[in-house]
């Protein structure tokens, strides 16, 4: 939506009051158009997948990247991420373990991968590629195994949206474990 949103009652608010997404089973549903056929496709696709409660990544590797990322940014502090299609939230759950007092935003697609999430994180679910978060008002927000989903110009709007989003000084992750995609690194807004 690009604008602030709070929490009211059974409703994800803006804050001037003329966008209201509803909440159900704990999940905001930021969808303001129709979904295009392929995206369509993709929510079906991962709704229906039986994996449960499966992470591919030891905690070591989590221990590993959150290290060279609290280089940037305090974690003693309270801070507000995103785990941008991130499924159950694994690494937003790493997070969230770290400073429990942050503001952790799990995105993605599939309703159903959200209610596998913990309780703990603010779920939304809504296509990546959108503007979902308020300028200037994140410290981090992660593509966790998440962009191989998109083409080329859906990446390009993914990517401007979120450093819309970062605040000055904020960080954006990208991890991909594939040595030879390009954006397989970290980028840091100055």
């Amino acid at each position: 939506t690009g604008k602030k949103l709070k929490f009211c009652g059974k409703n994800f608010i803006s804050n001037d009051g003329t966008e209201s997404f509803e909440i159900l089973e704990d999940i905001a549903y930021l969808f303001k158009e129709e979904l295009s056929e392929e995206a369509l496709q993709e929510q079906k696709i991962f709704d229906s997948l039986g994996i449960i409660n499966l992470s591919y990544f030891r905690e070591s590797l989590y221990e590993s990247v959150f290290s060279e990322v609290a280089k940037f940014i305090d974690f003693t502090q309270n801070i507000k991420t995103a785990e941008m299609g991130g499924g159950e939230g694994y690494w937003g759950r790493y997070l969230k373990s770290k400073n429990p007092e942050s503001e952790v935003y799990l995105v993605d697609i599939s309703s159903e991968f959200l209610k596998r999430a913990p309780r703990n994180l603010l779920k939304v679910c809504a296509n990546m590629t959108e503007e979902i978060f308020e300028e200037g008002s994140m410290d981090l927000i992660s593509f966790w195994v998440s962009i191989h989903h998109l083409k080329t110009y859906e990446l390009k709007r993914a990517i401007q949206n979120s450093i819309k989003a970062l605040k000055p000084g904020g960080f954006l992750l990208f991890f991909e474990p594939n040595n030879d995609f390009w954006v397989r690194k970290m980028v840091y807004k100055r």
